[in-house]
């Protein structure tokens, strides 16, 4: 597969780190050549990633959030769109009042949401 659909199957939220590794030769075991194109087979690749590089406090490829996570989130912003008209504030990039409104609102319905308003 290409270097851009083994980034997505192992979870990356770019190609860049799996291409950083190709370029400085350290997945050189599963880079394959077909004619002038180069593949990336991916079987073991990942448990090879993990051995050779430093793991992060915060993990080291992206993960989706948990349901229960993006269930809350969901919860919050309903709360949220009964107080704000999101119209109101357009697109980004939002000035500083603005934010701090919405980071208001979302702290109180959190609060709201776990019972303590």
């Amino acid at each position: 597969m290409t270097l851009t659909e083994a980034a997505r199957e192992l979870g990356y939220a770019t190609r860049s780190q799996l291409k950083r590794l190709k370029d400085n030769g350290r997945i050189d075991d599963f880079i394959v050549r077909e004619g002038r194109k180069e593949l990336i087979q991916t079987d073991g690749l990942s448990d090879h990633i993990g051995r050779i590089i430093r793991t992060r406090v915060n993990g080291n490829v992206c993960q989706p959030a948990p349901k229960a996570v993006v269930d809350e989130w969901t919860e919050i912003a309903a709360v949220v769109d009964q107080w704000i008209d999101p119209s109101t504030f357009g697109a980004p990039p939002f000035s500083g009042d603005r934010l701090a409104t919405i980071y208001g609102c979302i702290n109180d319905a959190v609060r709201q949401i776990h019972g303590r308003a």
